[in-house]
């Protein structure tokens, strides 16, 4: 049996962008995923977008709350997740239809896997890559090689790893006890506060 992604997708006044974030969620070749949508007090047509969502594939679920703010977002879809795995797709995102089935490919035995990713602004794509030597790290390697650089990189606001939630998997129980320390009043930059705890 093949292990459950739970993806998180926190959402406030997205109806622009949402539809297209699920279905690309919806499209993955690997299909034991459910999707939590955590509908952040949105005001516009999001959560009623949202609904339609789940009436047409159980494996979405939509999670109502006031506006709380990203950080209450995602702490709401990890506490409702049932995954052995946990990946982000934020309402103005979206992913190849192999993501999830080429990250558990390759994640193995490790905590979390980071990728790279395409950036999208004013009709100009980017690629943003991780600065660090693709591999598995562990032991030593993690406090000579990955924490030393993930903040700084060769030059400033350079990271050795993305600091993104979105182009990464993770390991329930470790994210669990991670994202927790993380209060609601940071409301810029929490990826990179909870990425930097889950490495160390």
């Amino acid at each position: 049996m093949s292990p459950l992604i739970s993806v998180i997708v926190p959402a406030y006044n997205a109806e622009e962008t949402i539809e297209k974030c699920i279905i690309s969620i919806r499209r993955q070749s690997f299909h034991n995923i459910e999707i939590i949508i955590v509908n952040d007090g949105s005001k516009d047509l999001t959560g009623e977008i949202c609904r339609g969502f789940c009436k047409a594939d159980n494996r979405i679920r939509t999670e109502e709350q006031p506006n709380k703010g990203v950080v209450r977002a995602r702490q709401k879809g990890i506490e409702k997740a049932r995954g052995t795995y946990v990946s982000f797709v934020d309402s103005d995102d979206w992913i190849d239809e192999d993501c999830f089935e080429i990250m558990l490919e390759k994640i193995g035995d490790a905590d979390i896997l980071a990728c790279g990713l395409f950036k999208e602004a004013n009709g100009v794509i980017t690629e943003l890559i991780n600065d660090i030597c693709p591999g598995t790290y562990n032991g030593d390697d993690i406090n000579t090689k990955i924490i030393p650089k993930m903040l700084f990189s060769k030059m400033p606001f350079s990271f050795g790893i993305t600091p993104f939630f979105w182009n990464k998997l993770y390991k329930m129980d470790i994210l669990k006890k991670v994202y927790s320390k993380i209060p609601a009043s940071v409301y810029d930059g929490e990826d990179v506060v909870a990425n930097c705890l889950y490495y160390t």
